[in-house]
């Protein structure tokens, strides 16, 4: 019989890393891709962020993606949203509308309310539909990038619908402009140019005579009289778009639907989906993690323990402090991405609980 070395390691760690004998590096610095395939190739994934090791610098599995074409349909009712719901799942790392979107693909339709993504069979009916009001659950990602983190209510889903198209993403909003029976036109533009817009109060309108702002907070002045900017449309039908909206106007004026980064890692990877449409990925080095355009630069793999290797188990008595190391170790996890994100060095809280399996 295999020996067994049971180990109860409970470590305060400021700014040290260490490296366990069971994680797989490279033997080499590899570009990021070539990383994930070393690991791939060892039957495990690129780290965690929030993994410590005493290797100077290496790649981890998180990164951001493009989303598809999100278009915001609104908020709606847990009744009437799961009655179209074809699968759910949640949200273990990092939830954000776009991992809901990659998690349903190839369906269009899909809701999120905080962790918990709903894959749908077609948009729910819109008897079950409500005030924006009733969706005040904003998901958790601070990249300066991401302008849509609605993430339902208490008893309420957001829902949003993707567009796919084959364009490799700059991040960008879609305007309108409907001049009657010619011109009529929806085209992308970045989001941060100035338009008035066109809320859905309590049908499609053009609204904002005098605000002419940025998409995001277009959409805040939208949400403030219990609307959302106009998303259920066809961005490939502007004619169709127009005679759907009261009062229109013969400028450009801002509609919900827009393309965002996407943050991915953990035990996800949507690369296959994503078509090589990563916009940044993520390194550590000298005690810190960020995240870089350049996916070319080249940076030790550390591969996750194998679980043939390592079972991770939990004892069937605990002591008050070790329960707290588990706590606050998931409490780490789910943080540690955003205060990787802001810059600065970070303390590290790591607790290890598990049994060794020494084959």
């Amino acid at each position: 019989m295999a020996p067994i070395v049971s180990m109860v390691i409970l470590q305060l760690l400021i700014g040290s890393r260490e490296l366990f004998a069971f994680e797989k590096i490279s033997p080499e610095k590899l570009k990021w891709k070539d990383a994930k395939t070393f690991c791939a190739n060892q039957n495990s994934m690129l780290t965690d962020p929030d993994v410590i090791t005493n290797i100077e610098e290496y790649w981890t599995g998180a990164y951001y993606a493009s989303s598809q074409w999100i278009h915001i349909i609104g908020c709606f009712e847990d009744s009437s949203v799961k009655a179209v719901t074809n699968r759910s799942s949640i949200m273990k790392n990092n939830p954000n509308i776009g991992l809901c979107q990659l998690k349903c693909y190839p369906l269009e339709a899909f809701a999120v309310k905080s962790n918990r993504c709903l894959c749908l069979n077609g948009l729910p009916p819109k008897e079950g539909s409500s005030s924006s009001n009733n969706c005040p659950i904003q998901c958790n990602d601070t990249h300066t990038d991401v302008y849509l983190q609605d993430c339902g209510g208490v008893s309420h889903y957001n829902v949003y619908r993707t567009t796919r198209t084959a364009e490799k993403c700059i991040y960008k909003c879609q305007v309108i402009r409907c001049v009657q029976n010619k011109d009529e036109t929806i085209q992308p533009v970045f989001c941060l140019r100035g338009f008035k817009k066109t809320c859905t109060e309590p049908t499609a309108s053009y609204s904002g005579t005098l605000e002419t702002t940025g998409w995001k907070n277009s959409l805040r002045l939208c949400k403030e009289k219990g609307a959302y900017l106009l998303g259920n449309i066809s961005i490939n039908n502007a004619s169709a778009a127009c005679k759907i909206i009261n009062n229109p106007r013969p400028e450009f004026t801002w509609i919900g639907i827009l393309r965002q980064p996407v943050l991915v890692g953990g035990e996800d990877d949507f690369e296959d989906i994503i078509e090589g449409n990563v916009l940044q990925c993520q390194k550590c080095s000298n005690g810190r993690c960020d995240f870089t355009k350049d996916c070319n630069d080249k940076a030790f793999a550390v591969c996750k323990q194998n679980s043939e290797e390592v079972s991770m188990t939990k004892f069937s008595t605990q002591t008050a402090t070790e329960s707290y190391a588990e706590s606050e170790r998931s409490d780490l996890n789910s943080k540690i991405i955003t205060s990787n994100q802001s810059g600065k060095k970070y303390k590290h809280y790591t607790y290890f609980l598990f049994e060794l399996r020494l084959m």
